[in-house]
This record gives C-alpha cells, sequence and structure tokens, in this order.
C-alpha cells in the first residue's frame, strides 16, 4: 500500500515467510506443533527515537511428517512500512527523511507430544536478545 502527501510518501509492505520443517529421522512423527516468533523493529517516522521491538507469534499443526520427508507452512505476515520525505522537506526533530521497520530475527520451535524436539533461531542471538512467549 501506498499513501502519498505533497510532503511524504508512506509504503507498507506485508511479508511472511515460507517455512520447510524436515525430518531427519528414520521414524514417522505425528501431531507436531511449530511455534514461531518473528521479531521486528517499528521505526519511529519523524523522530530520532530508537525504533520500537515487537513481535509477533503464531503456530502450526503438522498432522503427519513421513522420516525423511518435509513439510511447509506460511507464517502470518508481518506488516513493515517505510518512510521518505519529499523534495526539500525536512522534520523540525533533526530525524532522518528517510526511515523503515525492519525484521531483526526469527525463532522457531518444534514440539512433539508437548515435548520440545527441536529449535532454530536466525540469527542465532535472536534466542538470547529476547523472551520466548507462549
Amino acid at each position: 500500500m501506498n499513501k502519498n502527501s505533497s510532503m511524504e510518501t508512506i509504503t507498507s509492505s506485508q511479508i511472511a515467510y515460507d517455512v520447510k520443517i524436515r525430518n531427519k529421522t528414520f521414524d514417522d512423527m505425528e501431531n507436531l506443533e511449530v511455534k514461531y516468533m518473528i521479531f521486528y523493529e517499528e521505526a519511529q517516522h519523524g523522530s530520532r527515537d530508537k525504533p520500537v521491538p515487537a513481535s509477533i507469534k503464531g503456530k502450526e499443526a503438522v498432522k503427519f511428517l513421513k522420516a525423511h520427508s518435509e513439510a511447509s507452512f506460511m507464517t502470518k505476515p508481518v506488516t513493515l512500512t517505510k518512510s521518505q520525505l519529499d523534495g526539500n522537506v525536512f522534520w523540525t526533530s533533526g530525524a532522518s527523511g528517510r526511515s523503515k521497520d525492519a525484521v531483526t530475527g526469527l525463532w522457531f520451535r518444534v514440539y512433539a507430544g508437548g515435548k520440545l524436539v527441536g529449535e532454530y533461531a536466525n540469527p542465532s542471538t535472536v534466542s538470547k536478545k529476547n523472551e520466548w512467549k507462549e
């Protein structure tokens, strides 16, 4: 979505991730639950303040996953906004004329029968810098 005023262009887009999980074992797996968190920063458009950390969480059920096979699903979308001042316009706060939201990391956990059986974080520091929220 684009919104254009005479002084500023604001663009919003939604991104979602195509997630693939692989069963690398010799056994079929049933009733898996994949829980995830997507971390991002919301820019403070028109302000010199630091971006605000935010996250969304979701989960996906995988009923059956054969040995040495994979399943895939799409995450919930995250809306990211980008702002740019036009021409010779500037913020009186001294903020940059350009700002944009950004994804900072992804964290996935896979459960079988309520027991954690797999975990993945990208970058790996996401799990150290953030708290897992059920």
